[in-house]
């Protein structure tokens, strides 16, 4: 089971990785425009980094709610098949966690160092 998430994660930091760098492709020129008005490489990152964090924690956030609406409606299915007494589920708190902790690896692994902090430089 750990192979296979793992594999899942290394998947999608790939994807991630791939997609911050598309991102900055696209701002090249809005970079360019930042630092023509005298704003500092150091500020157009934490800029940049600041969005990133803020739809990733959006994202987080909004795949949890999600996810708990379709864990609810597979037990209510799963219950009426089995021709059971349905009751709300809760996350159990490990996996939480390990979600949690995964999402802050992979958003780690990606702007330090493999990923598209290291491609910053081509683009600022």
């Amino acid at each position: 089971m750990i192979g296979i998430v793992i594999f899942i994660s290394a998947i999608v930091a790939f994807v991630l990785s791939y997609a911050t760098s598309f991102m900055l492709k696209l701002r090249k020129r809005e970079f360019g425009t930042y630092l023509t008005l005298g704003m500092t490489r150091r500020n157009i990152l934490i800029i940049f980094l600041s969005e990133t964090s803020i739809i990733g924690l959006l994202a987080l956030g909004m795949g949890l709610v999600i996810g708990l609406f379709i864990y609810q409606g597979l037990s209510a299915l799963m219950m009426r098949l089995l021709e059971m007494k349905f009751t709300l589920s809760v996350y159990s708190p490990a996996g939480l966690m390990l979600t949690i902790g995964l999402v802050a690896g992979i958003f780690s692994a990606c702007f330090t160092g493999f990923g598209s902090l290291s491609e910053t430089g081509k683009y600022l």
